[in-house]
């Protein structure tokens, strides 16, 4: 532990910076803990350092990367910088793929070793050995990321393997702002279910979490929050570069990605894709809607928002009507973007919270549990949320048209639900304090 007591938090589960949910996350974490402890240091462990330069204006923030492995195959035992074992070590390093060092990691995560004419089994945590000094010398292992432990994306391994291995190291751990689960493998289920139970708190920030872990006998370390990016301050952007070809009726924003693209078929993909260039041709031609395409998430790949925005701009050949976003836009411009508009629409969570933070009638284009809890937990049911398999052109302007009918009814709902909210994101920093201060 750190000399300095509670001086030191590791941050861990952060995917970077092109995701602007996952910026809001690290500042506003940030943020929470300086508020409790001024003298605080963090280092942010990501999957992405590339891409959080961004992040330079926090003091007393080191960055590194998540992925630093060298396979087990080669033998560790000549330290010598010089020596032919260190020189190979070194190239493979620096020339080893990211999908070969998933598959090695799978599958050396034991190694049997012979001692003394005996077998035994070495736990080694392959993928996060290399944090092992930084672990020892933190206070606490804070995992952010907000929904980590699920198997919506996969096998959770690196994320539980870091919780066990902080452990390991007598490390106090933290799942922050989180929804977790479903684990629908029962090895994985087992195994979170011990790493749950180990954790020292565990913050989740919306009542399916709360509602699943007490199924799981995971109870006495949990706590109801909400994400702490409800507390992101939106930064001024005027809208200098959009000039309306005429006064819009009502602004419309829209934020998606191809990610939907991984849960259908090819062909129901392309009908998604038609119903949703249809139904927005149907709010310009006959709403009179302007509408915003604000990307959120701008890693680049086929499944980036701006990448997806893009095509769809151009397939609704609508100019003076329709406006991309700039993917030069942080966290806090990408919120008072989305802060501009009378309506949203989206997929990403982050998106929404930004829009229903601000008391913007919001439209969920998502299926999953976090989806589920966000809504329930702004609106008390799901009516705005429309699975992916259940997207179609008249589902659309139905609950579009529900939206708009009910608008000022949502708007003032949600305005007297917002304190209490944030209030809740804050509370984050309360049980963080409270654990460290009492141990």
């Amino acid at each position: 532990m750190s000399s300095k007591l509670n001086s030191n938090f590791l941050l861990v589960g952060h995917a970077g910076c092109h995701n602007r949910g996952c910026e809001a996350i690290v500042r506003i974490t940030i943020d929470l803990i300086l508020s409790k402890f001024p003298d605080a240091k963090f280092t942010l462990v990501s999957f992405c350092p590339e891409n959080d330069g961004i992040l330079s204006d926090i003091p007393n923030l080191k960055i590194i990367p998540a992925i630093n492995y060298i396979p087990h195959f080669l033998p560790d035992k000549d330290r010598n910088k010089n020596s032919v074992y260190q020189k190979l070590k070194n190239i493979i390093k620096g020339i080893l793929p990211y999908f070969i060092v998933l598959i090695i990691r799978k599958t050396s995560e034991t190694i049997r070793i012979r001692k003394k004419g005996k077998l035994k089994t070495k736990i080694v945590f392959a993928s996060v050995d290399s944090l092992r000094e930084l672990i020892i010398g933190s206070d606490i292992v804070v995992s952010i990321g907000g929904d980590n432990y699920t198997e919506d994306y996969g096998p959770p391994n690196y994320f539980m393997e870091i919780l066990e291995y902080a452990k390991s190291l007598n490390c106090k751990t933290v799942i922050w702002g989180a929804s977790i689960g479903p684990f629908v493998t029962p090895a994985i289920r087992l195994r979170m279910r011990n790493i749950l139970k180990s954790t020292d708190l565990i913050t989740a920030r919306d009542e399916l979490t709360i509602e699943y872990l007490k199924e799981m006998g995971v109870e006495q370390n949990v706590y109801e929050v909400a994400d702490p990016a409800f507390l992101l301050k939106p930064k001024s952007l005027p809208l200098t570069d959009i000039q309306w070809s005429e006064k819009p009726f009502e602004i419309v924003g829209f934020n998606a990605s191809g990610m939907w693209c991984q849960y259908v078929s090819c062909s129901r993909g392309k009908q998604i894709m038609n119903d949703i260039v249809q139904f927005i041709r149907d709010l310009i031609d006959k709403n009179k809607c302007v509408i915003l395409l604000i990307p959120h998430d701008l890693k680049s790949s086929s499944f980036g928002d701006y990448q997806f925005l893009y095509k769809l701009e151009r397939m609704l050949n609508r100019p003076g009507s329709v406006y991309l976003f700039s993917s030069g836009l942080y966290a806090r411009e990408t919120k008072m973007a989305i802060g501009k508009c009378d309506f949203f629409i989206s997929m990403k969570m982050h998106a929404m919270i930004s829009s229903l933070s601000q008391a913007i009638p919001t439209l969920g284009l998502s299926s999953g549990p976090k989806f589920i809890g966000l809504h329930r937990m702004m609106y008390g049911h799901t009516d705005y949320l429309i699975d992916y398999n259940d997207i179609s052109e008249q589902l659309l302007k139905n609950k579009f048209t529900l939206l708009c009918n009910e608008k000022e009814v949502i708007k003032t709902a949600l305005k007297n639900k917002i304190p209490r909210i944030k209030a809740l994101a804050l509370k984050n920093g309360d049980h963080l304090e409270s654990l460290l201060k009492n141990s």
